[in-house]
């Protein structure tokens, strides 16, 4: 709605209201897209998790003379070395921090974590199912300062939505938290609801489908498909649906037959 109004509101884009209509976020059907190819080709193991750090812009800045960005961009620059040493790092700067405007969708794509601040990076990636990590440390202040009860984005801040890191230890802690994601997916799929923080869901079904192949598969599609669970149900046949395992597409396509 949101950007709805801004479009009717624009004078620039004279449109009636009623010929402007929500349609979703397109870019998400060409992410989706791509995350489909990537989880079929064959990828190297790799040891360490891959880590996209893609920051908003730094231009909204408040506080007068103190002039406070609430983007961990350039602040997490002084951090990125010791970064580098645990995590597979890519950083994607905001196109107005950057000379190329490409979108940031590759390595969204390939990335396990993403860190981010606000803005629809963060949303994205949650709707690829890569839990978020925010450095609190750097924007938390700025953001409960500046921003103003009811946006969205304070909403995060104030619930602890996503994974917070107090500091850079922190948050190398939470990049390397795979095997307990795993750990804490399966107990959330034996019927802990409390295990598994939401913003981990679709990475930990990943894993969970990738250590378990086609059984972990196949228990998956029938536990989604008696659950009721608005998030869970379409989170984890699509876990399945994207697997890119030849036995579990076989399977899906000329054994599964269930009335549900």
């Amino acid at each position: 709605d949101w950007l709805r109004r801004r479009i009717v509101r624009s004078k620039g884009l004279p449109q009636g209201k009623n010929r402007v209509h929500n349609v979703g976020w397109p870019r998400l059907d060409a992410l989706y897209a791509l995350q489909a190819k990537y989880r079929a080709s064959p990828k190297p193991t790799h040891t360490r998790p891959k880590v996209l750090w893609a920051p908003t812009h730094d231009f909204r800045r408040k506080g007068g003379e103190l002039a406070i960005s609430q983007s961990s961009y350039p602040r997490l620059l002084d951090d990125l070395p010791v970064l580098e040493k645990h995590v597979d790092l890519t950083s994607s700067l905001h196109p107005r921090n950057r000379d190329s405007k490409a979108p940031t969708l590759e390595q969204l794509v390939e990335a396990d974590v993403v860190i981010s601040d606000f803005g629809t990076m963060v949303y994205e990636a949650w709707a690829l199912g890569k839990p978020v990590i925010f450095p609190d440390w750097i924007i938390r202040d700025p953001i409960m300062t500046y921003m103003k009860p009811g946006v969205t984005e304070r909403h995060i801040f104030e619930h602890n939505i996503g994974i917070h890191a107090k500091s850079i230890d922190e948050l190398i802690e939470a990049a390397h938290s795979r095997r307990e994601v795993d750990e804490a997916t399966r107990a959330f799929l034996h019927g802990d609801t409390k295990a598994l923080d939401p913003s981990w869901l679709g990475l930990g079904l990943d894993i969970h489908v990738a250590e378990g192949k086609l059984p972990a598969a196949k228990a998956l599609v029938d536990k989604a498909l008696a659950s009721e669970d608005p998030a869970f149900r379409p989170a984890a046949l699509g876990t399945v649906a994207g697997s890119g395992r030849k036995d579990v597409a076989t399977w899906l396509l000329n054994g599964l037959a269930d009335p549900r």
